[in-house]
């Protein structure tokens, strides 16, 4: 028997059909299922006729697209791969043509770097045609007219510079004739007579500072001495350079009514030699050249490179000498820096203690000498005082 639905043969005594599973009626009278299987058969093979009929007649299923059905569309038809927009020639001329405005623009980009008007190119710059040519020209002219102005102007600026400095120069001249001409002003009273009680108190002392030399730097009394002598002169000189190859930079020298005197002097020393010859050629001078008929050695030591000696002793009229000096060896030489003191020999226990502390006074404040102890006042040095 033949399925009543897909039309497949199918087995007489099956209840569903093997192939769409459509449930299989029988008729269990004989005459009846005879004739219900004839008129199955016939309605089979009428489908059968009919499905023919429509195959023959349908468009190839790639033609049937679906209107509203894209999806149906990309199942049944494959789309080409697509294909790279090729550019236009045309496009490409423009960009090119486009890129070469810009570069010319830039001022040697790109085309006009190639043609040498970059910044490592040669003086000679390339041209490209003559409406150019004349551009450049013209540049070039303004350039150079600018150029000549520039350098117009830095030769005035020079020249300027040049007066300037020449009015530098001639002021420094004349500030130097007037230092020469104008000693610095000493502070002390020209009226007074050599008293040696008027140094025992601290506010009676004054305090130098050089103007070539941060050493350079001492105390002085205001009211020992009546008179002050100062001289840059590098052709003078005093006791212990005068045996010297030296230049003066500055002298200081005072004077007391009783013969005494104070003298500050610094001067530069040509020559060479080790700092042992220094010292020793300085001790020597100042014992053999200074007019002491004994003399002591107080100090002679070397201390950061530089070399000190302090020499007392006497005169053969009466004074007694206090000399202290310090030598800074530099690149022409020695910088000597010395302190001379001289006062009558000492009369009484009062006069000696007053006369050994204004020694310390000026000792201790000296800028160039070898000790770090602070200067002290009167009462402070009694204390350790013993005569």
């Amino acid at each position: 028997m033949y399925c009543r639905k897909c039309g497949k043969q199918i087995n007489d005594d099956a209840k569903f059909c093997k192939y769409c599973g459509t449930p299989v009626k029988r008729n269990n009278k004989p005459g009846v299922q005879q004739n219900r299987g004839a008129q199955q058969n016939r309605e089979v093979q009428q489908n059968r006729e009919t499905q023919q009929r429509q195959v023959m007649h349908q468009t190839p299923v790639m033609q049937q697209v679906p209107p509203d059905n894209s999806a149906a569309f990309q199942r049944n038809i494959q789309p080409e791969p697509e294909k790279k927009a090729k550019k236009s020639p045309l496009i490409t001329v423009l960009v090119v043509v486009i890129v070469a405005l810009v570069a010319i623009a830039a001022g040697g980009v790109g085309t006009m770097w190639y043609m040498g008007a970059g910044p490592f190119a040669k003086s000679d710059d390339t041209t490209i045609n003559s409406e150019n040519d004349q551009s450049d020209e013209k540049d070039s002219s303004e350039d150079k007219s600018a150029k000549e102005d520039t350098t117009d102007q830095e030769t005035d600026t020079k020249t300027d510079d040049k007066d300037t400095d020449d009015k530098k120069l001639d002021q420094k001249t004349i500030d130097t004739e007037n230092s020469r001409s104008k000693a610095p002003s000493f502070k002390i009273n020209r009226s007074t007579d050599a008293d040696y009680s008027n140094v025992t108190d601290l506010s009676d002392y004054v305090i130098y500072h050089s103007a070539d030399s941060d050493h350079f730097s001492f105390y002085y009394p205001k009211n020992l001495y009546n008179s002050v002598d100062y001289s840059d002169n590098p052709d003078d000189s005093f006791d212990l350079t005068e045996n010297y190859a030296a230049k003066n930079a500055e002298l200081i020298s005072f004077s007391g009514n009783d013969g005494s005197r104070l003298i500050y002097q610094m001067a530069q020393v040509t020559g060479d030699g080790s700092l042992d010859d220094i010292v020793n050629s300085i001790e020597d001078e100042i014992k053999n050249g200074t007019g002491m008929d004994s003399s002591t050695t107080l100090l002679k030591k070397k201390k950061g490179g530089n070399a000190y000696v302090v020499v007392t002793g006497t005169t053969s009229d009466g004074f007694i000498k206090y000399i202290a000096c310090t030598a800074y060896p530099n690149s022409s030489g020695t910088k000597l820096m010395v302190m001379e003191m001289q006062f009558p020999d000492y009369n009484g226990d009062t006069d000696k203690k007053n006369k050994w502390y204004y020694n310390e006074v000026l000792y201790r404040g000296l800028g160039f000498g070898y000790s770090d102890s602070a200067v002290r006042s009167y009462d402070d040095f009694s204390e350790d005082y013993k005569g």
